[in-house]
Order: C-alpha cells, then sequence, then structure tokens
C-alpha cells in the first residue's frame, strides 16, 4: 500500500529527481526556514522639533534679508526711513512667507489639509502683527522702567539693524525684547500651524473612528480529498523552486506528515 501511495503521489516535474543530486543543497532545504521578522519603520524627528529647527532657519533668512536691505541696499539711496523700512521689511516677509510654506508643507507637515498656502498667509499676517504689537508692548514697559534707553513708539522701531546702531545702548534690553517676542511668535505659530492651516479633517476622523471588528467568517470545510490536493500543490510549489530541492523521500515525508495531522484532527465523514 505505501508503495502505491508513493507511486500515486509520485510528481512529474523533473525538477525534484534532480535535487537528488545535489545532497548539499538538500541538506539546506530540509533545514527549517527561520522567517525574518519584518523592519520596524523608523519614526522622523517629532514634530514640534522639526517646526522649530525650520521656524528658526526661515527668522534667520527673512531678518538676515531685512538687516541687509536696511544696512547697504537702502543706505545707497535718498529715501525716509518709513520707506526704506517698509520696503525691506515687505522682502523679509516675502522671503519668510515662501520659505516657510515649502518648510512646513513639504517637510513638517507634508502636506497635509486643504487650501494651506492661503491659511498660512493669513496665519503669517496675523504673525508679523502680533510680533509687531509684541516689541511695542515691550518697549513701553522698558520704557517706563529705564526711561533712558533710546527706544520709540515709532512703527519701525528695534529692528535688528536699529538695534545693532544703538552701540550698546540699550542692547541688553533690546535682545530681551526680541527675544521674549520671538518666544511667544514661535508658540503662537506652532498652534495655529498644528489646529488651523495645516490641519487634516479626514486624518483626524480616521484616527478617532473606532476601530470595525472583523466579523468571524464562517470556517470553511474542505473534504480530505480536496485537501490533499492543496497539500499537494504546495509541496511541489515550493520544493520545485530554486534552491529549495530536497529529496524526493523528503517531500513526500512531508506530505504524509501534514495529511496524517489532518485526519486526526478532522475524522473522515462520508462525502456527498
Amino acid at each position: 500500500m505505501k508503495k502505491n501511495k508513493k507511486e500515486e503521489l509520485q510528481p512529474e516535474e523533473p525538477v525534484i529527481e534532480k535535487a537528488a543530486e545535489e545532497p548539499k543543497d538538500a541538506e539546506e532545504a530540509s533545514e527549517p526556514i527561520v522567517e525574518e521578522e519584518p523592519k520596524k519603520e523608523k519614526k522622523g524627528m517629532p514634530r514640534f522639533l522639526g517646526f522649530l529647527i525650520f521656524e528658526l532657519i526661515t527668522l534667520i533668512i527673512a531678518l538676515g534679508a531685512q538687516f541687509a536691505l536696511l544696512k547697504w541696499v537702502m543706505a545707497m539711496f535718498d529715501l525716509a526711513e518709513l520707506i526704506e523700512w517698509i520696503i525691506a521689511t515687505g522682502a523679509g516677509f516675502v522671503l519668510y512667507l515662501v520659505a516657510g510654506y515649502l518648510f512646513n508643507h513639504l517637510i513638517v507637515w507634508k502636506g497635509k489639509g486643504k487650501y494651506t498656502f492661503w491659511k498660512f498667509l493669513l496665519a503669517t499676517i496675523i504673525g508679523w502683527a502680533l510680533a509687531l504689537a509684541l516689541i511695542h508692548l515691550g518697549i513701553f514697559i522698558d520704557k517706563m522702567i529705564v526711561p533712558a534707553d533710546p527706544f520709540v513708539y515709532a512703527l519701525t522701531a528695534l529692528s535688528v539693524n536699529q538695534l545693532l546702531t544703538y552701540e550698546g545702548q540699550a542692547l541688553i534690553t533690546g535682545i530681551i525684547i526680541l527675544c521674549g517676542d520671538i518666544l511667544i511668535t514661535l508658540i503662537y505659530s506652532f498652534l495655529i500651524r498644528a489646529f488651523f492651516v495645516f490641519k487634516d479633517k479626514k486624518a483626524k476622523e480616521a484616527e478617532e473612528a473606532p476601530e470595525e471588528v472583523e466579523e468571524e467568517k464562517e470556517e470553511t470545510l474542505l473534504t480530505h480529498d480536496t485537501f490533499r490536493q492543496i497539500v499537494r500543490e504546495e509541496m511541489e510549489k515550493f520544493f520545485t523552486s530554486k534552491k529549495k530541492f530536497v529529496r524526493y523521500s523528503q517531500a513526500q515525508s512531508y506530505i504524509d506528515e501534514g495529511i496524517k495531522e489532518y485526519d486526526e484532527k478532522h475524522p473522515k465523514k462520508e462525502e456527498k
């Protein structure tokens, strides 16, 4: 009976017969194959840290451009101080808007949300107005404490260029005001971008949506003949693939063991 069974399960493909000539490969293939665990995806830097880095880079670009225009370019023209400030600040604002949007849209928030440019523009205008208001509030408080400081309430008060031209008369006070201003505007910028500019409603709804519990599907029962056919096809497909040759006797024993185990767990019933 065993002989007839082996002849019945004898695969027609010649590849298995070739395996007998390669005992080294057979031994390697007969060893249990250990599946490698999938590598965990590396998470990027925290969003606030990324925002902080690129926001400081953007501020350096914008303030540096404003300082360069006021210090060297506008000095070549005989313009009123207010006009010079408006031109230099406008150029710095445009650079801040473009660089800041690109950094945040492409790197920090990675394109989340809709109409992000117009939201970013509105948030940036409000942020610059807030920055000017905080500067004048700082000057007001400083004037109450140190009346001798040369700060004024003009629109052009406390630019980087003016801070350096004071020649140390109010350098420490000016740095404190600017640092406080930058700190508050950084917090404002992060919050408004996270909850308004780059807010992705669909992604948030997907995260908050309760996980759908998959209904347990009824187990489809296989007949013994169907199971044997599936096992035979899968085993032949596996053991005839590249670099997975084994002796026919080994493949046959694996098939017999699988069928035997299945028969023990599922007693044979009368098939329709």
